[in-house]
């Protein structure tokens, strides 16, 4: 094993737990493998967390406030978009960016409650902030509440459908869909 690297830091195992869960499921987050992926003696990982299960959590935690953050920024900055544009900038962030992410922490959540209990968190968000951006629209609540949900779902549909269309494909798929969607 190389000799300890000074500069790798609790960030740094959280990054490669996360990639390892993106990669090949939450099997191969283990302390072991991850220093063989950082090219480091396992020693260093316990100067930052106290075991498996607290590099568990921060990864959650980790995948949680980055999610609730992409969120809220298209929440609340001054020049984000609204309305219909900012649904379709919501579902291109997931689709585009987070898609291999969100398919790794729903099949972790299925028998983990920690992971479970963040993804209701960021679909909980998520899903405020579409029906919002629907209601932005003009539509009345329940309906901006039904579209939402109807516009997620087949979002996380898409997610683990195996058909894999091409990226022109996708968008034309989704745009057809917001604009059906909003319409009154």
């Amino acid at each position: 094993m190389e000799t300890e690297r000074k500069d790798l830091g609790r960030e740094d195992w959280i990054k490669a737990g996360m990639t390892a869960l993106f990669e090949e499921g939450i099997r191969a987050v283990k302390v072991d493998r991850l220093a063989k992926r950082l090219k480091i003696t396992r020693g260093s990982f316990y100067w930052h967390f106290k075991d498996q299960a607290d590099l568990l959590q921060s990864m959650i935690s980790h995948w949680t406030e980055d999610q609730l953050g992409h969120a809220k920024a298209l929440e609340s900055d001054a020049g984000a978009p609204t309305g219909l544009a900012r649904i379709r900038a919501i579902i291109e962030r997931i689709r585009d960016k987070d898609i291999e992410h969100d398919v790794a922490m729903r099949v972790w959540a299925y028998d983990h409650k920690p992971a479970a209990d963040a993804v209701a968190i960021v679909d909980a968000a998520r899903l405020r902030l579409v029906e919002a951006s629907f209601a932005e629209t003009g539509l009345p609540k329940a309906d901006a509440h039904f579209r939402a949900h109807l516009l997620y779902y087949f979002q996380l549909g898409d997610q683990l459908s195996r058909e894999r269309p091409t990226k022109e494909e996708r968008n034309t798929q989704f745009e057809m869909l917001t604009d059906l969607l909003a319409r009154k």
